[in-house]
Formats: C-alpha cells, structure tokens, sequence
C-alpha cells in the first residue's frame, strides 16, 4: 500500500501546506491573526523538540533516532504553510478594482505573481524529500555527528573501524546499493548501523 501511495506522498503535502495556508490565512482575515501565529510557532516547537529526542537517540539507537529525526521536517512544513497564507494575503491585498487604470493593474499583477512564485517556489520546495533535499542533509549531518572514523571519543559518539561497513554506511557517500541520504537510503542505513552495532562487527 505504502508504495502505491508513494507517488501522490509530495502532491498531497503540497495540498496540505495549501489547505493550512489557506487556513491560516483565514484567521488573519478574521483578525485571529495570534491564533494562527501560535500554531505556526508550535509546529515549529514541536519539531524541534522530536528532533532533540532523536538526537538524544544517537549513537546507540539509530533506526529509532531516524524516526524522530524526520520529526524535525515539521518546522519547514510550518514555515511553507506561513508563506502559503503569504500568498493568500499578499494576492488579496494587491487585488485592484476593475475601475483601476490599466497600468495599475498590470504593475500590481506583476508584483503579485512575482512574490507568490517567490513563496511557494522557495518554502514548498524546502519540505521536499529528495536524496539533497534539507532533511536529507539535515539527517546525515546528525548521524555523522554521533558516529567517528576509529576509537569513540566521547559518551556521545561512537567508533566505527575505518573502512568497515558501520564507517561506510555513516560516511560513504554510496554503499550497500543506495546513494544518499534520501527517504529510503537513510533507512537501509540505519538498518545498517544498527546491524554493525549489534553484532560488533565494525568495532575499532
């Protein structure tokens, strides 16, 4: 089921980042503009706070921690519906009567879209999961702050053996038939990991 929906995971979070646009653009209209403030800043809060946790997970539970780290996707999903009520707002606010003057029309129709393309090109486009999307690299960077090349240095790192398959699975670039840090090449690292933590066999 899940790789069925797989295809439609993007144009519906494109929806969804819409429809809270829209909603919060609605509170803004209706002069309930600190109502939509906080639920922008508490989805903001709230992925950072899962974020923390993963992080907290790491070195030791990396499949776990992968989980919670994807949390941290919450806070752009936040800041896109933020700037998709932006484009409500900014499209009403610049609409003109149909009594203005034609340059006036074609000056404000220019602005709006050039600022609407701005916003949806840019904020939509931070929620996307590709292989060097944000969260990808957002998730490398956690697990290679949590793993090192030899011995563990500190209680919150772990060591992995240069060139054994934990080291590679955290450091290389491609490995084990994935490249990345994509949806489902950070899983089959974690997988990974997790394997090499349990059987030792990446050990300094």
């Amino acid at each position: 089921m899940s790789s069925i929906l797989e295809p439609l995971r993007v144009p519906l979070q494109a929806l969804l980042i819409g429809l809270a646009g829209v909603g919060l653009a609605s509170l803004w209209f209706n002069h309930h503009r600190l109502i939509g403030a906080a639920a922008v800043v508490g989805g903001i809060v709230l992925g950072w706070a899962i974020d923390a946790c993963g992080n907290n997970r790491l070195p030791g539970h990396p499949v776990f921690a992968l989980h919670l780290l994807e949390g941290w996707l919450l806070i752009p999903l936040a800041l896109a519906a933020a700037a998709a009520a932006a484009v409500v707002i900014v499209t009403v606010e610049l609409t003109v009567p149909d009594s203005a003057a034609t340059t006036t029309k074609e000056l404000i129709g220019g602005a709006s879209t050039g600022i609407t393309t701005f916003l949806t090109a840019g904020f939509i486009a931070w929620t996307s999961d590709d292989d060097d999307s944000t969260l990808a690299d957002h998730v490398e960077e956690r697990f290679q702050a949590h793993y090192t090349r030899g011995a563990t240095t500190t209680n919150g790192m772990r060591g992995f053996r240069a060139n054994s398959a934990g080291e590679r699975w955290v450091f290389s670039e491609a490995y084990g038939g994935i490249d990345g840090w994509g949806r489902a090449a950070r899983k089959t690292r974690a997988k990974g990991i997790k394997a090499e933590l349990m059987s030792s066999g990446s050990n300094p």
